[in-house]
């Protein structure tokens, strides 16, 4: 949620993201929700990363 009100884009891009790994679970393709799953979680943790160090 905060990184949503502290980087501009940061709310469409994570939608889209989870719209993806959805997708992927839907289309039953478990390598494809891991790799984009995994994704999302190092950019968040990034992201909480640079907000401590800020």
């Amino acid at each position: 949620m905060w990184r949503g009100v502290t980087e501009q884009g940061a709310v469409d891009r994570t939608l889209s993201e989870h719209r993806a790994i959805a997708e992927a679970i839907a289309a039953h393709d478990s390598a494809l929700a891991t790799s984009l799953a995994t994704a999302h979680v190092a950019g968040v943790e990034r992201w909480l990363r640079q907000a401590a160090n800020a």
